[in-house]
């Protein structure tokens, strides 16, 4: 099998987030994968004129890039950076695609429409995407289609199972890859996610591996990129972050509040303004 594509949507800010998706998916494939950083490649571009049409994140158009950047050529999966997976990507990589371009998961879910998410998580064929994000961002200019549509993936392939990108939810043996998608509760962000054992279950395993050294997760919260608290989390091996002192949890405070003034982006940039629903929040 050729070897596995994996780009990731990030930028340096996000390189600790990044490591922990890459050691969790080694942690279950015997296949050779390569990983891309966007932010490493990324195609240079204007940014849209009007506010609504500008990225909800960072790295948020990265995604569309891809096709150009392999040269529209082979498969690619693009995953944000915060997510984690429990099962062999390489069943995604390897799945029939039946000509069409894109496969993506349907995030919809009752009474929590979250379609703009499907772009999350995508397995592309790089020779049938004539995407350049140029080109796109004179679309949303030009209004012919709206930010809303472009992320949905509107008139794509929405045939992955959903259980490839559960949007905060974990149910064992079901779940495939977790999505920790509220930027203010992701577990390097807060302490009181739900879920953050499994994050830092990865990080800890990556850490053991050498994957990731302990140098990085401190230089990453010395330079407020991930939460003060972390370091007492490593220096006790303490794997869910609630159960941590009250004092210890008080470390973050003043991080957390920095991070909601910048809309819980890391880097400054022009970004859509807040929308009022969670699904937007995450694009």
């Amino acid at each position: 099998m050729d070897e596995i594509q994996i780009y990731i949507g990030c930028t340096p800010a996000q390189e600790v987030v990044a490591k922990v998706l890459a050691w969790s998916v080694l942690e279950h494939t015997r296949d050779p994968v390569q990983f891309h950083r966007l932010h490493e490649c990324a195609v240079e571009f204007e940014m849209p004129r009007q506010p609504e049409n500008r990225p909800g994140t960072p790295f948020s158009f990265q995604r569309f890039m891809i096709p150009e950047i392999a040269g529209f050529k082979g498969r690619a999966i693009y995953m944000d950076s915060d997510q984690i997976v429990f099962k062999d990507i390489a069943k995604v990589f390897e799945r029939p695609m039946g000509g069409a371009p894109l496969l993506c998961c349907d995030t919809h879910k009752k009474n929590k429409p979250r379609p703009m998410l499907r772009s999350s998580f995508m397995l592309l064929d790089c020779a049938r995407l004539d995407w350049k994000m140029r080109d796109i961002v004179s679309d949303l200019d030009a209004e012919r289609y709206s930010y809303q549509s472009l992320f949905s993936l509107e008139g794509y392939d929405t045939s992955l199972p959903r259980s490839w990108n559960s949007l905060d939810q974990y149910r064992w043996p079901i779940t495939a890859l977790l999505h920790y998608t509220g930027k203010e509760n992701q577990p390097w962000i807060h302490h009181h996610h739900k879920l953050a054992r499994l994050w830092f279950g990865y990080l800890f395993s990556a850490l053991d591996a050498d994957f990731i050294s302990e140098h990085e997760v401190y230089v990453s919260a010395e330079n407020g990129l991930v939460r003060p608290s972390i370091k007492y989390q490593l220096e006790h091996r303490l794997i869910d972050p609630r159960r941590m002192p009250d004092h210890v949890k008080a470390w973050d405070d003043e991080f957390i509040d920095a991070c909601a003034q910048r809309e819980f982006n890391t880097v400054p940039g022009e970004y859509r303004p807040p929308s009022k629903t969670a699904a937007a929040r995450t694009a």
